[in-house]
């Protein structure tokens, strides 16, 4: 229905959005390199789990796993361009697709 494709779309956003703090806080304390591969195992094991999903109950929370993952990954990402760039460049290297 309706309301299930939304529960299973907005899954994704919800443990995303409750997710990115305490990733950030975790890249901090373990870590860039360990928290992108922790995150990119777990956007794995979600993907895998939405794969194999035989029930509503279980994509969503396949999906719940995938938002965490991707809040592990974006944040361990972010902060290591924040590491390498300058003040001058930093923008531009935050830019999705920054061209010259």
């Amino acid at each position: 229905s309706q309301a299930e494709y939304g529960y299973v779309v907005s899954a994704f956003g919800l443990s995303k959005l409750v997710g990115n703090v305490p990733a950030a806080a975790a890249v901090d304390r373990v870590g860039r390199r360990a928290m992108l591969a922790a995150g990119l195992g777990v956007v794995g094991f979600g993907m895998a789990g939405i794969g194999l999903a035989h029930s509503l109950e279980h994509l969503v929370m396949a999906r719940l796993l995938s938002g965490l993952g991707v809040s592990a990954l974006l944040a361990g990402a972010t902060m290591s361009v924040a590491d390498i760039s300058t003040p001058l460049n930093r923008a531009r290297m935050m830019a999705p697709s920054a061209r010259e």
